[in-house]
């Protein structure tokens, strides 16, 4: 099985409300572009002779001269049935966060939506900024981990109609 990454809540601090990094105040005045894509694959063979996977990715493309950055992240668990993709966006001191999230108990979908710096009612606002400021300058990552959301899901329509307006 995957570790977490040194403690439990390290794949909560990625699917929850805070940013990963703080753009606040910031002047664009830094220089340089980081990359970094992780995937890590786990299996094994439980004693009922049913195989059980883990899966995590994660993608982070950030411009430092233009205060950007977009973090995708993506964490699957077939024996708890445990599935969760977060897509975070982040344009100088505004940033927009969404994290979908499905438990293997009731199979439920849930949506949530961070906003940092502006209200959820300014979020057409920040997506035509976005638009225009910020994607003309990243790579085109598709929908990493949503895509990893959608297997062995019997809801695999309506989630990918939700990635894909994501994107």
């Amino acid at each position: 099985m995957l570790k977490r990454f040194g403690n439990n809540s390290s794949l909560d601090d990625l699917f929850g409300a805070s940013f990963t990094l703080d753009h606040s105040g910031s002047t664009g005045s830094s220089s340089g572009y980081m990359t970094c894509q992780v995937s890590s694959y786990s299996s094994y063979v439980d004693k009922d002779g049913k195989t059980h996977t883990e899966k995590f990715a994660s993608a982070v493309d950030e411009d430092y001269s233009r205060g950007i950055r977009e973090a995708r992240h993506a964490y699957a668990n077939s024996n708890t049935g445990e599935r969760k993709a977060a897509h975070e966006r982040q344009l100088l001191d505004k940033g927009k966060k969404v994290v979908m999230s499905r438990t293997g108990v009731d199979g439920q979908l849930e949506t949530r939506n961070f906003f940092k710096g502006f209200m959820e009612s300014n979020d057409d606002e920040f997506e035509r900024d976005w638009l225009s400021r910020a994607a003309p300058f990243m790579p085109d990552r598709g929908s990493l981990g949503f895509n990893m959301m959608l297997s062995d899901t019997d809801n695999s329509k309506r989630l990918k109609q939700l990635s894909n307006a994501r994107d």
